[in-house]
């Protein structure tokens, strides 16, 4: 355990993630809660990489794991959404560290339209342009991947093979799903970028909100939730 509301699992030699069962309130499926993850990347040097943020309280049960792990070093988000960044006023005041979000995000935090945090909190001031230089100390790539947000991301380590798909997909106990159309800017554009899924076919894949931390990929998973997705729709 990290804390009162956070589990830690390691994914792989360099990969944690922290994972609240608990979750949110499924604004889709009332009387449901939707599981919130976030993730730790630790490089040979035992520098660390916060990968999204989780809520404030999220964020505050992680900070002494974290400074267990090694030095807390940067954070990356894969979108702008509430649950994604807020924490992140949390780990700045611990350990005043960068924090680095695709340059859209950044645009669409200044505009504090919801599921991003109004304008009151500020946020696009805490977060500058992804950093290339930052991302390759992590051992992580960065993917484009709009649909779920203007400039949503995902992050891959390719060493380990290893997804961290954020708010691209969901997933159930076997099989990856599509992200909740609510907070969804344009589910089309989001099932396409999933087909990144069977382009590098991770080992692992581990989402913002699936029912599990982390899951193993199967050959075919991208295809079973397009053909899934496009049946809804007729």
């Amino acid at each position: 355990m990290a804390g009162k509301y956070t589990d830690v699992i390691r994914i792989s030699e360099s990969i944690y993630v922290f994972s609240n069962s608990e979750g949110d309130v499924n604004a889709d499926v009332p009387g449901t809660v939707v599981p919130i993850n976030f993730w730790a990347v630790v490089n040979k040097e035992k520098e660390v990489f916060i990968i999204d943020t989780g809520f404030d309280d999220l964020a505050e049960s992680v900070l002494g794991y974290v400074e267990s792990l090694g030095t807390p070093t940067a954070i990356f988000a894969t979108h702008g959404h509430l649950d994604h960044v807020l924490g992140v006023k949390v780990y700045k005041k611990a350990w005043n560290i960068p924090a680095f979000i695709d340059y859209r995000e950044i645009e669409a935090l200044k505009k504090g339209i919801p599921p991003y945090p109004s304008k009151t909190e500020s946020l696009a001031d805490f977060y500058e342009p992804l950093s290339e230089e930052m991302l390759k100390r992590a051992g992580l790539k960065s993917y484009y991947v709009p649909g779920h947000s203007v400039g949503n991301t995902i992050y891959y380590h390719e060493d380990e093979n290893i997804m961290l798909a954020g708010d691209m997909i969901s997933n159930s106990e076997d099989m990856v799903l599509p992200p909740a159309y609510r907070y969804t800017l344009n589910m089309d554009q989001a099932i396409d970028s999933a087909k990144i899924l069977d382009v590098l076919k991770p080992e692992y894949i581990s989402t913002g909100h699936g029912k599990v931390p982390f899951m193993k990929y199967k050959e075919g998973m991208y295809r079973d939730m397009y053909w899934g997705f496009a049946s809804k729709q007729k």
